[in-house]
């Protein structure tokens, strides 16, 4: 029922990992409406083509990151595996700002998938240990609805800074966005283990 829900999304265990989730899509999503107009900016010949490849070049090694991470969140403790993936990402969406070239960019671009993939597991698997088994599904609704609501922020965001600012500015806001995440995960939410599942 929707009490039920409403009592799980602002339970302490639960509503922190929902602000940070949200947050997180927020980031990203804030640079789909810039990227090729800056690839634009570079001289790309084909806009499209290389607003294709930047993109989907960093989701196959997001991907790859994400089978790594998967195997890691057997030994390393998924909060720290979080903030350090949120640390690590925001750095790393300053770099393209600087490219020259859209080969650099598109590099540039792709390595930020080294550690964004990282942040997929442990969020995925924080929201399963932050209740029980009863309440996964209304728990995972919950995560989806976080998504979608960060996917639908952000590319407006990113579109109003960068019609009264600058293509640029979007870059450092967004990887202040994931940075403040990782802060985030840090101070509120709490330490969880593999055994709560079983509770």
């Amino acid at each position: 029922t929707f009490g039920k829900l409403w009592r799980l999304a602002k339970s302490p265990a639960i509503l922190p990992l929902l602000v940070v989730l949200c947050v997180l899509s927020i980031a990203p999503s804030m640079l789909n409406p810039i990227i090729p107009l800056f690839i634009q900016e570079l001289g790309a010949k084909s806009i499209a083509s290389a607003s294709g490849l930047a993109m989907s070049l960093m989701g196959v090694v997001a991907a790859i990151s994400s089978i790594i991470a998967g195997r890691m969140g057997n030994r390393v403790n998924l909060k720290t595996m979080l903030i350090w993936g949120c640390f690590c990402t925001g750095v790393l969406y300053l770099p393209p700002v600087f490219a020259t070239t859209v080969f650099w960019f598109i590099v540039l671009m792709a390595l930020r998938g080294v550690f964004s993939g990282g942040i997929m597991v442990p969020t995925n698997s924080l929201v399963s240990l932050s209740v029980s088994q009863t309440e996964q599904g209304m728990a995972y609704g919950l995560q989806q609805s976080a998504n979608s609501l960060g996917n639908g922020i952000g590319p407006l965001l990113g579109g109003v800074l960068a019609s009264t600012v600058g293509l640029k500015i979007v870059f450092p806001v967004s990887a202040a966005l994931v940075i403040i995440a990782g802060i985030l995960v840090m101070k509120l939410l709490p330490e969880l283990n593999r055994t709560k599942q079983a509770e």
